[in-house]
């Protein structure tokens, strides 16, 4: 997942990059990373991938298309959510009710509505 994270970072800030490949690319990232966590998700993974797709969102409807600072924000949601256990704040996230009834299949399904939002755009 990191590996995949820092080669993603770095097609951002190259010149010239397919920014829509770019989009498609993190909604797959998305999809690994939560397939990987499936069976743990929890509070801190519901909530960092929540950001993760809002950003993703977010920089899909920008009028500057080629934009890539909520898509730097996506992906560093993503790293957040596979921080292990022992290093994450016990104090960062409050309770949110909402967040707190998300299923691992709620956030598929929205990764694959943003992604499907991204190849329609490309």
């Amino acid at each position: 997942m990191e590996h995949d994270i820092k080669t993603l970072t770095s097609r951002l800030a190259t010149p010239g990059q397919d920014i829509d490949c770019v989009r498609l690319d993190i909604a797959n990232l998305m999809t690994k990373g939560l397939s990987e966590i499936r069976n743990t998700l929890g509070y801190w993974e519901k909530a960092h991938y929540r950001l993760a797709i809002q950003n993703l969102r977010k920089n899909m409807w920008l009028l500057n298309r080629e934009s890539t600072t909520y898509l730097g924000a996506c992906l560093l949601c993503i790293e957040n959510a596979h921080i292990p256990v022992h290093y994450r704040s016990r104090t960062f996230l409050t309770k949110d009710i909402q967040i707190d009834a998300l299923s691992w299949q709620d956030l598929m399904t929205r990764i694959n509505n943003a992604r499907k939002e991204a190849g329609s755009q490309g």
